[in-house]
């Protein structure tokens, strides 16, 4: 993505909270691209990694890299709603599977069950290459593989994760990870 392509995504980001503690930057998100069931105000509460190694006077910083993920999620609503149409469902029914039927079991449309938390973004995360050769060493190669296809690389574009309340997991959030608009996995956390 170029700078002109943002330029493109009518939003509006608002900064409502800092906590330097946790190197989190907290914004409210609003634009007509947002899916009205996903976001039924209008807006999508985001949850930004900040870098707080930063110049004297300054509290945090946002890379570029996470205002293109931001607005990636806005342009791939279809996608999102279509990954979490597939997937809620199969979490649902893999996380009940052996537990005793719910009175919503029959609900067939899950996205009304769960509830949006936050919208997450993170700087791009490549691991160094001391890292991964040290990763190498101590895993199968099966295993190794899959470790470096979750991780981003230099080429890595945008990278979201979509943070959701789910009433057949109430200990953990649900989160569905997207890389480079395209759906890479979903985990609870």
């Amino acid at each position: 993505m170029n700078e002109s392509d943002s330029k493109n995504v009518p939003y509006e980001l608002t900064v409502v909270g800092y906590d330097p503690g946790d190197s989190l930057v907290e914004a409210e998100i609003g634009s007509p691209l947002l899916d009205p069931l996903l976001h039924p105000e209008g807006t999508v509460r985001v949850k930004f990694v900040a870098d707080v190694t930063v110049k004297p006077g300054v509290r945090f910083t946002l890379h570029s890299f996470q205002v293109d993920s931001v607005v990636e999620y806005l342009r791939s609503q279809a996608l999102v709603r279509q990954v979490l149409e597939a997937e809620l469902p199969r979490d649902r029914a893999n996380w009940r599977n052996g537990k005793k039927r719910a009175a919503d079991d029959d609900t067939a449309d899950v996205l009304k069950l769960v509830k949006f938390d936050h919208l997450a973004s993170h700087p791009r995360e490549a691991p160094a290459e001391a890292m991964l050769a040290r990763m190498k060493s101590l895993m199968s190669p099966e295993q190794f593989e899959a470790f470096l296809a979750a991780q981003d690389t230099p080429q890595t574009r945008t990278t979201f994760s979509v943070v959701l309340k789910c009433p057949w997991d109430r200990e953990h959030n649900v989160v569905v990870h997207f890389r480079d608009g395209a759906f890479r996995a979903l985990a609870h956390e």
